[in-house]
């Protein structure tokens, strides 16, 4: 009013994204029956999401966690950043311990961060206690639950009976490989398991991703978020 005539002003809009990387690293993590076990294809998956981060010029923090909470950081930039990352990445597997405080992981990011974030879970979601805290950090935040899987979850390979064990629990069991009965159940059993798995991700705002042992995660990733831009 005091010039007398309309002006535009122009603003440049802030497309800075926080991004913030749960990193499962608990005993269980290391099965796999592929080349690859979980453990490896998720510290594969964190280290280009890093990388992705760094060529974007986006923050990026993380938690590492197995049975307690091992590192956790703040989102920040920089090479020197990004480089310290992945040396505890690389750490991930030493003095491992029993169990998965993923509760905890997801609460102590719904804590730290306060700018709205894209948060990527990777972890093979073997506990019960993970959907709560896992609603309450998707109120806030963009989360992406990433499952880290086997083809042995779905198949058992036809080799008669063979010996598994429970690296967290130290349990032994023999199971029945050529039996089609044991198979069929098995196979049911993960089946039933991953959906519930799914539609709990999305009932509590999520959105799931599976990615398998036996990929390239970096077209399984490239091909995600290329369909959440459409």
């Amino acid at each position: 009013a005091r010039m007398g005539r309309p002006y535009v002003k122009m603003f440049e809009e802030d497309r800075e994204l926080n991004v913030f990387l749960i990193l499962d690293t608990s005993l269980s993590m290391n099965t796999g029956s592929a080349s690859t076990n979980r453990l490896q294809q998720a510290l594969e998956c964190a280290s280009l999401m890093t990388f992705a981060s760094y060529q974007n010029a986006s923050p990026i923090g993380a938690v590492i966690f197995d049975g307690s909470i091992r590192f956790s950081c703040v989102p920040k930039t920089g090479a020197d950043h990004v480089m310290f990352l992945l040396s505890q990445y690389e750490r991930a597997s030493e003095g491992q311990k029993k169990g998965s405080c993923l509760d905890n992981a997801l609460q102590g990011a719904y804590s730290l961060l306060k700018k709205r974030s894209l948060v990527m879970i990777f972890s093979d979601f073997r506990t019960d206690t993970w959907s709560e805290p896992f609603g309450r950090l998707c109120q806030k935040h963009d989360v992406i639950a990433v499952r880290i899987a086997d083809p042995s979850d779905d198949h058992l390979p036809l080799i008669g009976s063979i010996p598994f064990f429970d690296p967290e629990t130290s349990l032994q069991l023999v199971l029945p490989t050529s039996s089609s009965k044991f198979r069929r159940q098995w196979s049911d059993h993960a089946y039933h398991h991953l959906e519930n798995w799914k539609h709990e991700c999305v009932k509590r705002g999520g959105r799931p991703l599976v990615i398998s042992t036996s990929g390239n995660p970096l077209p399984e990733l490239t091909r995600f978020f290329t369909m959440r831009e459409h």
